[in-house]
């Protein structure tokens, strides 16, 4: 993969890898090697139709949804009997969590810095969740569902 590393490292009797990518990452591309001659490689994303891959050349840009991504490759082996599939799932995350990963904000509810504002918070109003801020609104503000 061009962007985010593999979970576990790759290797053929694993099937199944995890990784992640800010929520800038827009897409991406997959380069997969058949390690024996004849093999046929196809990819997919999200459940959608298989493509041809190329071994060892970079696939075709492939768009990431925000949330997870499943990208499989189905390898089939010369004799067109064996097949293998290696499952990707490729978290895209949120610009909550890049936020919470960048600042290592423990959780979300939390309130890291004891400033009295929860972390979610210091997240909406850009805050610093690990200096103590003034609080942007009055906590005697109360929203009254009545009030329309």
């Amino acid at each position: 993969m061009c962007t985010g590393a593999l979970s576990p490292a790759f290797a053929p009797t694993t099937n199944a890898y995890t990784s992640s990518v800010g929520n800038s990452v827009t897409n991406t591309t997959v380069t997969a090697n058949a390690f024996s001659g004849g093999s046929t490689l196809q990819l997919r994303i999200n459940g959608g139709a298989y493509s041809p891959l190329t071994s060892g050349a970079a696939s075709a840009a492939l768009s990431l949804n925000v949330g997870d991504n499943t990208i499989d490759v189905l390898v089939t082996a010369a004799d067109l009997a064996t097949v293998n599939t290696y499952t990707i799932t490729l978290t895209r995350r949120t610009l909550l969590q890049d936020w919470q990963l960048a600042n290592n904000a423990a959780t979300l509810t939390g309130d890291d810095d004891g400033d009295g504002i929860p972390n979610l918070a210091e997240y909406a109003f850009n805050l610093n969740p690990h200096g103590r801020n003034p609080l942007p609104y009055s906590q005697t503000t109360a929203i009254n569902p009545g009030d329309g």
